[in-house]
């Protein structure tokens, strides 16, 4: 059911009428694990936020563990055939670090574990949690962290 507001002639759909024309329109995804539906989220947030590089790493810390996750659910599985039965020839699969790399837009898996572990021992420093929250807000970026940590 849309409703009208009293100032103007603008439809604003209720939560329901969102649900079906979402679902409609294919735009929600049914059937999805807790771990792909946490990836998907930070899919859709990278498309519409600037992030710095320090977020992002914060970001992959968040989602390494649904990450890792999917690769063992894929363990054991063929990831060298092709569609129509063709086998690759690309010799395995991506490490967990890659695949998060890839996914909060950080160049390369191993980019990607120094600034982790850059994050980390920030994160061991006696003022860390106070530098952590800096950069979650955007205010302080990996390269200008403390030459300590």
């Amino acid at each position: 059911m849309a409703m009208r507001t009293a100032t103007s002639s603008t439809v604003i759909p209720d939560r329901g009428s969102r649900w079906s024309s979402a679902s409609t329109a294919r735009i929600v995804k049914a059937g999805l694990s807790e771990h792909d539906k946490r990836l998907l989220a930070v899919e859709l947030n990278l498309a519409r936020r600037q992030l710095t590089d320090a977020q992002k790493v914060l970001l992959g810390r968040q989602i390494e563990p649904d990450v890792s996750a999917r690769s063992r659910e894929r363990q054991g599985t063929r990831t060298d055939l092709q569609p129509g039965g063709q086998v690759s020839t690309m010799f395995g699969g991506e490490k967990t670090r890659d695949e998060v790399a890839k996914a909060v837009g950080i160049g390369s898996g191993r980019t990607y574990e120094r600034q982790r572990q850059v994050v980390e021992q920030i994160e061991a420093e006696p003022d860390g949690p106070l530098l952590i929250a800096d950069m979650e807000r955007g205010d302080l970026t990996i390269r200008e962290a403390p030459p300590g940590a």
